[in-house]
C-alpha cells in the first residue's frame, strides 16, 4: 500500500469488514477503504494434473524427521512431486507447527 496521503507515513493498521478493508495511518489517523480481493486458493490433490505438463502427481513424504527438521519451526508432512516434470507442490494443510497458534512462541 502506497504512504498516506496527509502525512507521507506508510504505517497502516488495516481490519477487514464484510467484503471490505479499512486501512487507518497509525500516525495521522487517517483512513482509506477499498474493496477486499477475492483469493480463491485451492489445494492440488493427488487426483489433479501438474499445472506445468499435465502430468500426474504422485505423494511423497520423509523416510524419517532429521534433526534438522526438528530444530525448524515447521516443515511440511507431505507433498504433491509431478511424476513426469519433478514440479513440487507443498500443501499448506500438511505443515507441521512446533509453537503455539495461540502465542506464537516455540515450545
Amino acid at each position: 500500500m502506497r504512504a498516506c496521503s496527509k502525512c507521507l507515513e506508510n504505517q497502516w493498521r488495516f481490519r477487514k469488514i464484510e467484503n471490505w478493508v479499512v486501512a487507518s495511518c497509525e500516525y495521522c489517523g487517517n483512513e482509506v477503504s477499498f474493496e477486499a480481493k477475492k483469493v480463491n486458493k485451492i489445494e492440488p490433490t493427488i487426483d489433479d494434473a501438474c499445472k506445468k505438463c499435465g502430468g500426474a502427481l504422485e505423494r511423497k513424504t520423509h523416510k524419517a524427521i532429521t534433526q534438522k527438521q526438528l530444530r525448524k519451526s515447521f516443515y511440511f508432512k507431505s507433498w504433491l512431486k509431478c511424476k513426469k516434470c519433478g514440479t513440487i507442490y507443498m500443501l499448506p494443510s500438511q505443515i507441521i507447527r512446533k509453537y503455539d497458534s495461540q502465542t506464537s512462541v516455540p515450545h
